[in-house]
């Protein structure tokens, strides 16, 4: 009897030292309150954050209740729209200014350039941070298996988009800063189209405006219809995998299909009940 109480006694402690380490592995440390409820975020959507910032920069952080954060990529937005309207209305004094430095408009335009980039890049990461946090306070499987039809509809709105419907976020990168990137020349072009064909023109025959023009315009065909065949093709083989491997795991193994075709059992050793 009192062996017995002692193993019912240490069978209980047991249990418990268990209970307790799951429940400090699902706290944050030196918190009483859980990961989600830490930072405030009700639930995590990774696909839909990303796709929010990917459109307006910062609505994603905002969807999780990451005001800062969302708050910095939405300022980062905003300060890109109003310095091309800045540089749309005031270069002729921007290169008036260039000039007491000895800078021409070429110099005014790499400077656009490089704040662009700068910028592009600011916006990948407002994309990528979303995903991070939707997946930080999410359920969601790692890979999801959406049907073809929608990431490949994403990727014809927006290169890149299908790519985050199906769980890419790396990948959506490359597909996103080229679309960035056109969006951009495309806005630059048209905020000063003056000081850019000059360049152009002065660069020679071979970047004359009307051949960069169709160039672009060739390359950003093939980046759309790359992002939208990737996009497809990878859910179609994800959902295939899925279906192959229940209809694996459905199926009944060689061995017990021998053993219901024969109806024979495992006979007994000699002296066994």
């Amino acid at each position: 009897m009192e062996e017995r109480n002692v193993y019912i006694i240490d069978g209980e402690a047991d249990r418990r030292l268990a209970e307790g380490r799951r429940k400090n592995e699902t706290k944050s440390p030196g918190s009483d309150r859980a990961p989600a409820e830490v930072a405030g975020a009700h639930s995590g959507w990774p696909r839909m954050g990303a796709s929010c910032s990917m459109l307006v920069s910062g609505t994603g952080h905002f969807l999780h209740r990451h005001w800062k954060a969302g708050t910095f990529y939405l300022m980062v937005l905003c300060l890109l729209v109003a310095l091309h309207l800045m540089m749309s209305s005031y270069w002729p004094r921007l290169r008036t200014l260039a000039g007491r430095y000895e800078l021409g408009e070429v110099d005014l335009l790499f400077v656009l350039m490089l704040i662009d980039l700068f910028v592009i890049s600011v916006l990948l990461a407002g994309v990528y941070t979303a995903y991070a946090l939707g997946r930080a306070y999410s359920a969601e499987q790692a890979n999801p298996t959406p049907h073809p039809i929608g990431p490949a509809l994403a990727s014809l709105l927006v290169p890149g988009w299908g790519q985050i419907v199906n769980g890419q976020a790396v990948k959506s990168m490359a597909f996103l800063f080229a679309t960035y990137a056109g969006v951009l020349a495309i806005s630059a072009w048209l905020v000063v189209p003056g000081p850019i064909e000059r360049l152009l023109s002065g660069l020679g025959e071979p970047f004359h405006p009307a051949l960069v023009v169709s160039g672009l315009v060739t390359l950003g065909v093939v980046v759309w219809a790359l992002s939208l065949y990737d996009a497809a093709l990878v859910a179609r083989y994800r959902r295939l995998a899925l279906s192959r491997q229940h209809f694996s795991s459905a199926e009944p193994s060689r061995k017990d299909k021998r053993r219901a075709a024969t109806g024979s059992r495992r006979p007994l050793r000699a002296g066994g009940r």
